[in-house]
């Protein structure tokens, strides 16, 4: 219990009035109300003369409403604490001040008073493109409904109700959205979760796509279409499947098992020791296949190096398009082909030939010869002149063939002496 007060000694001004009321929620009729106002802390202090006497008795609450005290007590011990409530006015839960006990009454220290006032909502607000009736209702457990544009539906509550907490319940504000129109899907047909041929927000339909068409998921069933605001989540297409394709010869496919719906791969590949010439697999794409059939091409034989040369590569497999490039060693000279390729199992073109250079050969005495600039490869053809005054007895050239000069150098003779002058 707290020290008793000599409120007199605090008191700038008092004001006394006896009332025939009830406080709100108290259980004391007729009271005195004290209203003092005392310099200390800069507080009101606010007493109620009951029958507590120097104790409290319940809190003062001015207002409506139905107020409900946390203890609840005919009367309050000085320090005592106590809590109110107005459910439906009040917003929370607001604390008294502790109590004083004071001759000739114990008051409650706190300032403002707790006041249960009645709750309002703010304004409602209608959704966009709708109303809200009726439009001036806020006040507690007022209620208001909302609806939308003619050609649009309610997406939300449909109504709202202001609460004590000075908010509508449910807080939310509908939208007015735009219905979907029904599904336009060729070679199809359509089921929803709704009777009714306007398609609302989160109506869902379930696309059926007829015989011979798949969507591409590679289900004639599409997966389900939602309806927000005026449009389909999902764009959905029935394709048509592809026919059947074979696998290529000497070569086989991933799977040919039916139907080929749209979006579908099938893979080729080739048997051992031959080639794929094409590509490698083939999509179906709304009937049709976006690949040919690819072919499979035999791998050629071991192919080998020329006698005194050699190849680039002749490390297995030779496939098919494979290009081996020939080279003669130092000193010979590649007759043939400088290369050849595989083709589906057969070489396109002989091993060539490496065939040896010449040695120098020299002019004739008083003549000379068109080149004599090394090498002289096989195949190479040196012409012989003789010089003013002198003919040519002999062959007028030689060709090289592997090593050797096919003709002798000739000789070249003075015409004083020649047998033919």
């Amino acid at each position: 219990m707290c020290g008793l007060i000599d409120v007199e000694m605090l008191v700038q001004r008092e004001t006394r009035e006896t009332l025939n009321m009830s406080v709100l929620g108290s259980k004391l009729s007729p009271i005195t109300i004290v209203l003092i106002s005392v310099l200390l802390s800069g507080q009101l202090f606010v007493g109620v003369t009951g029958q507590c006497g120097s104790v409290c008795s319940p809190p003062l609450i001015f207002g409506d409403g139905t107020p409900s005290f946390s203890p609840d007590e005919e009367c309050y011990d000085g320090g005592s604490n106590v809590n109110v409530t107005c459910s439906g006015y009040l917003f929370g839960v607001t604390e008294i001040g502790e109590c004083v006990e004071a001759t000739p009454s114990g008051y409650w220290v706190t300032y403002p008073l707790p006041t249960c006032e009645e709750s309002s909502c703010p304004l409602p607000t209608a959704p966009q493109n709708g109303l809200v009736s009726p439009v001036n209702h806020n006040s507690l457990y007022d209620e208001i409904i909302f609806s939308c544009d003619d050609g649009l539906f309610l997406d939300g509550p449909g109504m709202a109700v202001c609460i004590g907490t000075g908010q509508w319940s449910p807080t939310t504000v509908p939208t007015c959205s735009a219905n979907c129109p029904s599904p336009d899907i060729a070679n199809s047909d359509f089921a929803t979760n709704q009777s009714e041929t306007d398609h609302g927000d989160f109506i869902i339909v379930t696309v059926t796509c007829d015989d011979g068409f798949t969507s591409g998921t590679g289900d004639n069933v599409s997966e389900p279409l939602t309806c927000g605001n005026g449009s389909w989540d999902v764009d959905v297409y029935c394709y048509s499947n592809c026919p059947l394709i074979s696998a290529p010869d000497d070569g086989y496919a991933n799977s040919l098992v039916e139907p080929f719906y749209h979006g579908r791969i099938v893979a080729f590949n080739c048997s051992l020791g031959f080639t794929l010439v094409g590509n490698s697999s083939s999509t179906c794409d709304d009937g049709n296949w976006l690949n040919a059939v690819p072919e499979c091409k035999a791998n050629c034989p071991l192919i080998s190096a020329p006698d005194d040369g050699y190849a680039n590569s002749l490390i297995e497999p030779f496939y098919h398009g494979r290009i081996i490039a020939f080279n003669c060693s130092l000193g010979f000279t590649l007759v043939g082909n400088s290369s050849s390729t595989c083709d589906d199992g057969n070489w396109l073109n002989a091993v060539p030939e490496c065939k040896a250079n010449c040695p120098l050969i020299s002019a004739p005495d008083d003549g000379y010869a068109n080149s004599l600039i090394e090498p002289f490869y096989h195949g190479r053809i040196i012409a012989f002149n003789c010089s003013l005054g002198f003919t040519l007895v002999g062959d007028s050239s030689s060709t090289c063939d592997d090593g050797n000069w096919l003709n002798a150098v000739p000789e070249c003779i003075g015409l004083e002496s020649s047998p033919f002058f």
